[in-house]
């Protein structure tokens, strides 16, 4: 009998366990609807500052990652002409696609 009771024990944990990773992710979709920036969104904004310059080719002062609600927004603080802008936006969007559980990296 208590074998039987260790046994049920851990399904019920690991039951639990399941419940709260799906409750987190569940509570994060309502969070991101009515426009709250999580502690989520501000982890993954401080790792692209990290990342950001180098692979745009850029000093990281041109470069600020901004966090959203949702999505990422990545100012560049020097003026580019529409060609590198586009550039930019296109190499944001290859980040997207490799990284597709990440918020969005947008450019205002």
């Amino acid at each position: 009998m208590n074998t039987y009771l260790k046994l049920l024990v851990c399904i019920l944990a690991s039951f639990s366990f399941v419940g709260c990773e799906s409750y987190s992710n569940g509570v994060a979709g309502f969070g991101h609807g009515i426009g709250l920036i999580e502690t989520q969104d501000i982890q993954q904004a401080n790792d692209w500052q990290k990342v950001l310059p180098d692979y745009l080719g850029l000093p990281p002062k041109q470069v600020h990652v901004i966090p959203g609600s949702g999505v990422t927004w990545v100012e560049i603080r020097v003026k580019k002409d529409k060609t590198e802008l586009q550039a930019i936006a296109s190499k944001l969007e290859e980040l997207n696609a490799k990284n597709p559980k990440w918020n969005p990296l947008r450019l205002p």
